[in-house]
């Protein structure tokens, strides 16, 4: 019967109708065997593209889909909803790649720790944290638990870490709660621009980690590197 009405199908409209239909009713492979059929017959519509572009993002094979979104971008270079589509699939994929990346790094962090466990705490941190002292514009680390209490501070500052650190925890925390109130989700970082610099600050539900930069550096260049070394210090530290 389905070969019956493929055969039959000669219009996009009933292609893509009994491609609805199939799905509704859990036909996969016959759904996408349609729409396959459908790209064929109409080589200049978009459409059957999209929605099996959509089938294979459903079923996590997300480089058939890349690869069928762009066969129909080279159609419509400008369809806006396609480039919609391709930008979201991209930075999924970024982020997937991302957090991949990160896992590779905690398992080598873990790795070293282990190997260092006889190394005291305090030297493991020091250690992490004169990496970025040595960027040209990161001026200070100032790293707190929770409640406020220094876990670790690296100065070039005349600064008391332990009350600087309890200050800016302090705000951090009120602006978390403020966010939490709007339903804007949790913090994750924040930047306070003063006179003579800046401060950049990641938050985790059990630490805060702060930089003091210059006023002249661009966050964007360092960034990086800093949420490197907070990710290591978290990983010998064993907090989240």
């Amino acid at each position: 019967m389905q070969e019956g009405l493929q055969s039959d199908a000669n219009s996009l409209d009933v292609l893509m109708s009994l491609a609805d239909l199939y799905m509704k009713n859990g036909l996969v492979d016959e759904a996408k065997g349609l729409l396959k059929t459908a790209i064929e017959q109409n080589k200049n519509a978009v459409e059957p593209y999209s929605r099996l572009c959509k089938i294979y993002l459903k079923e996590g094979n997300r480089d058939k889909a890349l690869k069928i979104l762009r066969d129909a971008l080279k159609i419509e270079p400008e369809n806006e909803t396609l480039n919609k589509l391709l930008k979201s699939i991209e930075e999924e994929k970024e982020k997937e790649y991302k957090r991949e990346e990160k896992e590779k790094s905690e398992k080598i962090m873990a790795k070293e720790t282990e190997v260092k466990k006889d190394i005291p705490l305090d030297k493991l941190i020091k250690d992490e944290i004169e990496k970025l002292l040595k960027i040209d514009g990161i001026i200070g680390i100032i790293m707190v638990d929770e409640v406020g209490s220094l876990i670790f501070a690296e100065l070039n500052l005349p600064l008391n870490g332990e009350s600087t650190g309890a200050i800016i925890n302090t705000i951090y925390n009120r602006i978390n709660e403020t966010m939490e109130d709007l339903n804007l989700g949790k913090l994750n970082e924040v930047i306070i621009e003063l006179p003579g610099g800046n401060l950049f600050i990641f938050g985790t539900i059990n630490t805060r980690f702060i930089a003091l930069v210059k006023k002249d550096i661009h966050i964007s260049t360092i960034e990086e590197n800093i949420k490197e070394i907070f990710d290591r210090t978290r990983v010998i530290l064993g907090v989240d």
